[in-house]
């Protein structure tokens, strides 16, 4: 008889986790879907910008791990 406000707290927890889950899915990203005042394309053209953005941060991060950042010594003159 004492464990059962914990079952009932744990039945209720789950049950708005997965409402909350089930309205994210539904309403995709237009929660967050900017200011008011934008545009479905404003919102659109800020998203692709982001998007190419943290593409080109996440290649530069690849060129410094692999060091393609770096210049080589190695030349197309031939050096003696």
């Amino acid at each position: 008889m004492t464990n059962r406000p914990k079952t009932d707290i744990k039945r209720v927890v789950r049950l708005l986790c997965v409402l909350f889950i089930a309205a994210s899915l539904q309403s995709g990203c237009s929660w967050f879907n900017g200011a008011p005042g934008e545009t479905k394309s404003q919102v659109q053209q800020r998203h692709k910008v982001i998007v190419q953005t943290q593409k080109k941060q996440i290649q530069d991060d690849w060129d410094a791990l692999f060091l393609l950042n770096k210049s080589s010594r190695l030349s197309d003159k031939y050096v003696r």
